[in-house]
C-alpha cells in the first residue's frame, strides 16, 4: 500500500539524517521509536507507532532535531524481535515530554549513531525494522505486505525489502 511505501521511506530518510547529524555535528544521535495504542483505534495493542531523531544529553532527554512521525493509523513496527532486531539491541528509555498528549510518559527504544557515523552497539549485528498493516499480521503471519528495513551498523548503508 501507498501508507506502507510512504512510512518506510520517512523511516529510512531519519536513518539517514541520524547519521549525517552525527557525523557533521560530531555528535552522539539517537532515532527513537515510540511505544503507545493507537488512539484512533479503541482497544488497539500497545505497538511501536512514532519515530522522532533526538540528540541526547546527559539526563537521556535531549533535543528533538525532527519532528514526531505517527504512522499512519494501523500501521506499526513488528514488535517480534526476530522482525525488528532494533527491539532487542537498541536501547530502552522513557520520555516525559513526548508530544502526544494523552500518552506520558512513553516508552521507547532508540538506535544511537556515534560522531563517527557507527551504531553504538555490536558490528556483527543486524540493525532492522519491519514495518506492517497490524490487522493483517493479525490473520496471516508472516502478512502479505510488509517492508523491513535494515541499516548497516558500520558503514550506515541502508537496504529495504518487500515481499
Amino acid at each position: 500500500s501507498a501508507r506502507l511505501t510512504d512510512s518506510a521511506d520517512r523511516i529510512v530518510r531519519i536513518f539517514r539524517l541520524a547519521r549525517q547529524h552525527a557525523t557533521t555535528e560530531n555528535r552522539r544521535i539517537e532515532v527513537r521509536f515510540y511505544r503507545y495504542a493507537d488512539p484512533d483505534i479503541p482497544r488497539s495493542d500497545v505497538a511501536y507507532r512514532a519515530v522522532m531523531l533526538t540528540a541526547p544529553d546527559e539526563n537521556g532527554e535531549g533535543e528533538h532535531l525532527s519532528g514526531l512521525f505517527r504512522f499512519p493509523s494501523g500501521l506499526s513496527l513488528a514488535s517480534d524481535q526476530n522482525l525488528s532486531s532494533v527491539l532487542r539491541l537498541g536501547t530502552e528509555g522513557v520520555e516525559d515530554r513526548f508530544p502526544v498528549d494523552e500518552v506520558r510518559p512513553t516508552p521507547f527504544v532508540s538506535v544511537t549513531f556515534r560522531a563517527n557515523g557507527t551504531i553504538d552497539g555490536p558490528p556483527s549485528e543486524k540493525y532492522f525494522v519491519t514495518l506492517w498493516n497490524e490487522r493483517e499480521a493479525r490473520i496471516k503471519t508472516p502478512p502479505r505486505d510488509y517492508i523491513s528495513i535494515q541499516v548497516d551498523p558500520v558503514s550506515g548503508g541502508i537496504e529495504t525489502f518487500r515481499p
